[in-house]
Formats: structure tokens, C-alpha cells, sequence
């Protein structure tokens, strides 16, 4: 870091800035074992921030032990009949969630479908990460189990 003198007799200090370079990292829940080392294997980037977003959005209010605030609660549409106010309703809480709760995206789109043969609510959600030009889409299908 360098310091100017100005005509005046001051002096202006420059400042070094630097960006984010350490990369997104998560574990995956699904607790497969790295084939060769035994190791969990730690998702990176883009793959955690998908697990993430996922996480986000299965999980109920309540669930998290510390922050009751944390969640979506679709799960809690699939019993009820789906129509555009409570459709309407599921994705302004996908907005709600997303918003607060990951500020590494920038929601672009929801598509909700309705798969009543097969007891099944389609869920896509495309998201634009920071700082990544290409966008990500995310689709959940929640079951009925009952």
C-alpha cells in the first residue's frame, strides 16, 4: 500500500481490495462414502448451493432447532386440494424463503404442476447464483405418501 502527497500537503491513502475466492462448500446429506478414500464427499459451488436451496425448501417451520424462522413448509400443501390461491400461496412462500434465507441467488421463475395421477406436486425453481452468468434450475417432486 502506497501513500500519495498531494499538492496541498495531504496525503490520500490507497486501499487494496479484494473479491470472494473461497468457494461454496456443503456435505451431502445423502452420506454416500468417496469410493476410493472412504470420506464423505463435500459438494462444491453450484452443487451446494442446489443442496442448499433444497434443504430450504423441504424443510417445515419448526424443524431447525435454533431458528424456527428457517423454512418453507410446502410439504404442508400436499394433503390440501390444490387451486390458484393456494398455488399462488406456495410459491410466495418460495419467494419468502429464498429471499431471506439464501442470499447467494436471485430468484428468476416458479413452475408449479399439479400431477394428480400420481399423487405428486412438481416444483421448479430457476435461480441465477452471483456472480454466474448461467442460470440454475432446481425441481423437486413432493409425494404423497398416504
Amino acid at each position: 500500500m502506497s501513500n500519495l502527497l498531494l499538492s496541498d500537503n495531504s496525503t490520500v491513502v490507497r486501499a487494496k481490495v479484494s473479491s470472494r475466492t473461497v468457494p461454496y462448500s456443503d456435505l451431502d446429506f445423502k452420506f454416500k462414502p468417496h469410493p476410493n478414500f472412504g470420506d464423505l464427499v463435500a459438494l462444491k459451488d453450484i452443487s451446494a448451493i442446489k443442496n442448499s436451496i433444497r434443504n430450504l425448501l423441504l424443510t417445515g417451520y419448526g424443524e431447525r432447532l435454533f431458528g424456527p424462522n428457517i423454512g418453507c413448509g410446502i410439504t404442508n400443501y400436499l394433503f390440501e386440494s390444490l387451486n390458484p390461491v393456494s398455488i399462488a400461496s406456495i410459491r410466495q412462500s418460495i419467494e419468502r424463503t429464498l429471499k431471506y434465507n439464501e442470499p447467494r441467488v436471485s430468484l428468476r421463475s416458479i413452475n408449479i404442476k399439479e400431477l394428480p395421477d400420481v399423487n405428486e406436486l412438481y416444483v421448479s425453481v430457476s435461480v441465477q447464483i452471483l456472480n454466474v452468468p448461467e442460470l440454475v434450475d432446481i425441481e423437486l417432486y413432493l409425494e404423497r405418501i398416504r
